[in-house]
């Protein structure tokens, strides 16, 4: 390890030109990095929404849907503004519904009489095609009183929202971050030191999401200011090391002691982050692995960078950072660890009462599941009109058209369900002619086909001729008998729908059948009277029906986070199943909120026992205790649940991806802040009592966890107060009063744990080292003969008396230093062969002996 930190300061130049070019490839990747805003792109592959939205794309092609509420307007201007947008051929359009009813017309609005018109688009709600068939709307809508909104314009919605809160998130981030450093650091260059570094890593990081073939406009909002957040404790931690190895060694050689002795604790702290972060990317819902991903790849990226790059930037600031050099401005707050000690006896049954007390409020922390929609002024407007409406599309194997005016039926009479546009309720609105009494959506036998030719403008004979024709063809092609005749058999019995006649009497095969009929040719030029009902009728067809399926689609007028909401979609799943037992798919924003629902409730728990799991193992193994790892993780669990908790009480609703993505990176990241206290606390403890050595520990490592914690709790306010995109905004707030409670649990409730259990402690943890199993001298330092005190067990304590004297110099550094080693070769008068001993590593300030230089 000592050949290869030398390596990496002797040569940081190279290091320092390979950051600069990966730099500039992701600054250049940047722009180029595709961002999902889609959220069902995310849903599991087995679930019923994305398996019906595959299906949908494979035979209908995607869609996406808009709503047009009209103000001050009529039922019948509504109607021709539906019209005209059918007519208008704008990019991507399926077609404009308006139904003349109670759910889509009022009088009694907040904004007078208004009018609902749903519009539909073929097409990803992101696609071009889209969004330029939703600006051509706009223009349309020009004169009118209207709100516009809906997933198809959505999408530009959050695109703006998205870009512009996250340069008001930086811009407010960085100063704020630069200034807690300023308060806590030593010199004036060590914020900027920190921020090239750190910075770098967060370009580079944005460049190669590039390479994930596209992230979530969550993560995209989050990524680059959490990374800082998480991150800065290992500048942090290089760069406090440096300062204590500068005292006794030259520029370069400080740099490669310092990054030797850094590696490990750096790597330790990074572990428990990164295991709240691969803890999420179980999540079945694809947005965990997003996020755990991209932040994962952000925390490595920081890492390599304080390993490889902040050397060489060290060593170019380091006349920089000696001359701005400053005492330190943050108090010692000795008061902090002295108040929680002197009730240290009431403090573990007052925290088991309260951790007890915040598990049982968060279970009953009210989840909310709806995003961007509901954040949208004109869908809050429309909302509030026509209450939470959205639209569900029932999927079903198309061919039993009977079936399906029976579903329909079945289905308008369950409660918060209403206006039907499916091919045959939508036929059965035009007209086919003024003499005639039949709907584009009757059935008819051969006779009555017959007499509706001739109503048509067929004579008589060619009427009588072409209406059995169809029928047979019709048969022929779907496997049916049919056996001709005007007057028997199957010519009364067999009735077909009107779509399927027309179609058939259309098609090529019977013109080729009957090549002179006038009265075909006529029906099939474009200039035939009856072109726009066709048209239309051919419309209609290709909306709703596929190859292999039919569509239904309905509007829904409950809210799919309720109770009522998840009972009517239970009850058209039973309702559909009646008739299609085999396969039938339900779509849309209730189905969708349903099928997270019932993905975040197996989720929340597996993640926060592979969390908790995970930290466990990690601190298991870094302190080699029993106790340890316990103590720690139910202290920040406590945290995570108390952070809940707030919510539970003030009755706030939770965004269900802060609830579990919030849960994992608290335990994972803040879990350091316990960390690094503990670790203080048991070196101090070889030479002091446990009250001292807490205190001791506590005031050593204020500062680290003061300016950590407070990067990460101002990080996180700074999206909740700046995003007003749920998801986003909702998960930066938890974040940030989670480290908020965090850094209080570790700062007044861990002492005292640690002095009560410290028996247990003692009892349940291995004496031997981490790791090496050997013991190595430990130059002029031996134990005195007969004194019971070893060398090993002194030298926490002799650097200990070194760090707290550091900042007034390398004399009195020394003078401590020598004044406790010196107490430790005279023990009892007598002096003795050293034994050899192991000099554990820390971050204390080193004595200043050569040997040790390498």
């Amino acid at each position: 390890m000592a050949k290869i930190c030398k390596f990496i300061v002797k040569f940081w130049y190279i290091f320092t030109g390979l950051f600069a070019v990966l730099l500039g490839v992701s600054i250049y990747l940047i722009p180029k990095v595709e961002i999902v805003y889609n959220f069902t792109h995310f849903l599991p592959e087995d679930s019923e929404t994305y398996v019906a939205l595959e299906i949908t794309a494979d035979e209908f092609g995607t869609f996406t849907t808009a709503q047009i509420m009209l103000t001050g307007e009529s039922a019948k201007d509504a109607q021709k503004l539906a019209d005209q947008i059918n007519a208008s051929g704008l990019p991507g359009l399926t077609g404009a519904l308006f139904s003349n009813d109670a759910e889509h017309v009022k009088s009694d609005t907040p904004y007078g009489p208004a009018a609902l018109v749903n519009v539909m688009f073929q097409g990803d709600s992101s696609s071009a095609n889209v969004a330029n068939g939703v600006a051509a709307l706009r223009d349309m809508l020009d004169g009118y009183e209207n709100q516009l909104a809906g997933p198809a314009v959505t999408d530009g919605y959050l695109r703006q929202t998205v870009a512009d809160e996250m340069l008001i998130m930086l811009a407010v981030a960085v100063p704020v971050i630069m200034l807690i450093l300023f308060l806590t650091s030593r010199s004036f260059i060590e914020p900027l030191v920190f921020l090239i570094v750190l910075g770098f890593a967060a370009a580079i990081n944005m460049g190669t999401n590039y390479f994930l073939g596209g992230i979530s406009y969550v993560t995209h909002s989050i990524a680059v200011i959490l990374q800082l957040a998480l991150a800065m404790d290992y500048a942090i931690i290089f760069l406090h090391r440096y300062r204590e190895e500068r005292i006794a060694h030259d520029c370069r050689e400080a740099v490669a002691l310092a990054l030797q002795k850094s590696v490990l604790s750096i790597s330790a702290s990074c572990l428990t982050t990164v295991a709240g972060l691969v803890a999420i990317m179980f999540m079945r819902l694809q947005i965990g692995y997003d996020i755990g991903i991209v932040l994962t790849k952000g925390i490595v990226t920081s890492l390599l960078s304080v390993f490889l790059f902040m050397p060489g930037m060290i060593v170019l600031f380091n006349r920089a950072l000696e001359k701005t050099a400053h005492r330190p401005w943050l108090p010692k707050m000795e008061f902090i660890p002295r108040a929680s000690l002197k009730i240290r006896r009431a403090v573990p049954v007052a925290a088991l009462a309260l951790i007890a007390l915040a598990f049982i409020l968060q279970l009953n922390t009210p989840i909310g599941f709806v995003d961007a929609l509901q954040t949208h002024e004109p869908q809050i407007k429309i909302n509030g009109a026509f209450g939470s409406s959205s639209q569900v599309c029932v999927l079903v194997p198309k061919g039993d058209r009977g079936k399906e005016l029976e579903l329909t039926g079945a289905l308008l009479k369950l409660k918060g369900i209403s206006g039907p546009s499916g091919l045959m309720s939508e036929l059965s609105k035009i007209k086919l002619n003024e003499n005639l009494p039949y709907t584009a959506a009757d059935q008819f036998n051969a006779v009555e086909f017959g007499a509706l030719l001739y109503g048509l403008g067929a004579d008589p004979i060619e009427a009588a001729v072409l209406s059995p024709a169809v029928f047979q063809a019709y048969c022929d092609a779907h496997g049916i008998s049919y056996r001709q005749g005007l007057f028997g058999g199957d010519a009364f019995t067999l009735r077909l729908y009107f779509p399927d006649l027309i179609m058939t009497l259309l098609s090529d095969e019977i013109a080729a059948a009957r090549p002179g009929s006038a009265f075909l040719q006529a029906l099939r030029s474009e200039g035939s009277p009856y072109a726009p009902l066709f048209a239309e009728l051919q419309r209609g067809i290709s909306t709703f029906e596929s190859e292999r399926y039919a569509r239904i689609i309905f509007s829904v007028s409950v809210s799919g986070e309720s109770a009522e909401g998840d009972a009517l979609i239970a009850a058209m799943r039973a309702e559909t199943k009646k008739l299609y037992p085999d396969e039938y798919y339900l779509l849309g924003d209730a189905v969708f909120v349903n099928d997270i629902k019932t993905t975040f409730n197996s989720d929340q728990t597996m993640i926060a026992v592979l969390t908790a799991l995970f930290i466990l193992i990690i601190l298991a193994g870094a302190f080699r205790s029993a106790s340890i790892p316990v103590l720690l993780t139910l202290t920040i669990q406590g945290a995570v649940w108390l952070n809940f908790a707030v919510s539970a009480v003030t009755g706030g609703k939770v965004v269900f991806l802060g609830y579990i993505i919030v849960s994992s990176i608290q335990m994972g990241a803040t879990i350091d802040y316990a960390i690094v206290i503990t670790g203080r606390y048991r070196e101090m403890r070889k030479a002091l009592k446990p009250r001292e050595a807490a205190k001791g520990a506590v005031t050593a490592e204020i500062p680290t966890v003061l300016t950590s914690g407070g990067i990460m709790i101002l990080a996180g306010y700074i999206i909740g107060w700046i995003s007003q995109v749920p998801s986003i905004g909702g998960l930066g707030s938890l974040l940030g009063r989670g480290a908020l409670f965090s850094v209080a649990f570790v700062l007044f409730i861990l002492p005292a744990l640690l002095v009560v259990f410290d028996k247990l402690i003692d009892k349940t943890t291995m004496k031997r080292p981490l790791w090496g199993g050997g013991k190595k001298a430990a130059a002029g330092v031996s134990g005195g003969a007969g004194s019971g005190v070893s060398a090993g067990e002194v030298l926490p304590e002799v650097l200990s008396a070194a760090v707290a004297v550091a900042d007034n110099g390398a004399g009195e550094v020394l003078s401590a230093t020598a004044a406790v080693a010196g107490e430790v070769r005279s023990t009892d008068g007598a002096a003795a062969a050293a034994e050899p001993v192991q000099v554990p590593q820390s971050d204390f300030v080193q004595p200043p002996q050569k040997e040790n230089a390498e």
